[in-house]
């Protein structure tokens, strides 16, 4: 008996290594092990939502300070020190800060992200991630240089914001 034209045979297909399985082609595979021992699940992402409040609540930007340093390469640079403290319970692999830089108006005209916690498989150098309890600073001597800001810049007239986070669970 044949089938009507416009509808089409649906093919079942033995599936190799489970005895007595079948399934549509138009079904997802299903694995060996599925409804046996225990199957590991991704965490899902953090929604921003989580993060921001992680930000909010947890993390401390403190002690920033933003004004003209002396640099041995570039003489004064428009610099900028801030710490941070982790009084949440997860540990970072990235922390960003952004710093706005700000006119004689108050009016914002620029703009540098710093990364001041970034751990990666690519880093160089000490890079640790920030462990709950733990406070991060800058070595002592050492500054971020933000060597872009215009000169309409007022010294000492910013905002700092930590704009991203990455927990060390997350997936790279």
């Amino acid at each position: 008996q044949k089938e009507a034209p416009d509808e089409e045979p649906r093919v079942k297909n033995e599936q190799p290594g489970v005895e007595g399985a079948q399934m549509d082609v138009d079904e997802e595979p299903r694995t060996q092990n599925q409804g046996v021992g225990v199957e590991r699940v991704p965490k899902p992402a953090l929604s921003e939502k989580e993060k921001r409040e992680y930000i909010q609540n947890r993390l401390v930007l403190y002690d920033v300070e933003a004004k003209y340093m002396q640099s041995i390469l570039d003489n004064k640079v428009p610099g900028v020190l801030f710490k941070l403290r982790n009084d949440g319970a997860r540990q970072l692999d990235r922390v960003t800060v952004t710093i706005y830089f700000k006119d004689s108006n108050g009016k914002v005209i620029y703009e540098e992200e710093f990364n001041p916690v970034f751990v990666s498989q690519f880093s160089i150098g000490n890079s640790k991630p920030l462990k709950p309890g733990h406070i991060w600073q800058i070595e002592s001597g050492k500054f971020y240089s933000a060597k872009s800001v215009p000169s309409e810049w007022k010294e000492g007239s910013i905002v700092a914001k930590i704009s991203e986070i990455k927990f060390s669970e997350d997936a790279q």
